[in-house]
């Protein structure tokens, strides 16, 4: 048990440090962009945006996964607090059901997707499209295993898993 909680904090601190180098990235890529685009004598770097853009998308993908696992996403309680434990239980299993349901066919649809767009190359950075399309099934993914955790957890303490 003690190796799972090793290999799960070694995970979260992974991920972390992921989003927290990409969201780095953006703020590193947008001031040099803007900086050539206005002092006159530096020449414009058109890469900027399109590495700015590609950085979000991949560290909001990462950051949904944390989200997930802390709990801070959007949702409607009120039926669930209004319901005894053992039916909140019950809707809270359908939900988590469903979300993994959904989130594999992401998955899947977003890695067939980011294989089909390996032969494109992007305009400016000139990488492959299919990298950053490849932040759809990473991020999916990464909301799947929280998705498992959770209900691992729903049923190991019988609280609310998500």
């Amino acid at each position: 048990m003690e190796i799972l909680k090793l290999i799960d904090k070694a995970y979260l601190k992974t991920v972390e440090w992921l989003v927290f180098i990409l969201f780095s990235v953006t703020i590193f890529s947008t001031s040099l962009g803007v900086v050539t685009r206005n002092v006159t004598f530096i020449p414009t770097l058109t890469w900027t945006e399109e590495l700015t853009r590609y950085s979000v998308i991949a560290g909001v993908f990462l950051v949904a996964g944390l989200g997930m696992r802390r709990g801070v996403h959007l949702g409607m309680t009120l039926l669930l607090d209004k319901l005894p434990q053992s039916a909140s239980k019950v809707l809270q299993f359908i939900n988590i059901l469903l979300m993994i349901a959904f989130l594999t066919i992401i998955a899947y649809a977003g890695f067939s997707m980011a294989m089909s767009n390996m032969s494109q190359t992007s305009v400016a950075l000139r990488i492959p499209m299919g990298i950053p399309f490849l932040a759809i099934p990473v991020g999916a993914v990464l909301i799947l295993i929280e998705l498992l955790r959770s209900l691992i957890l729903l049923f190991k303490n019988g609280d609310e898993a998500t």
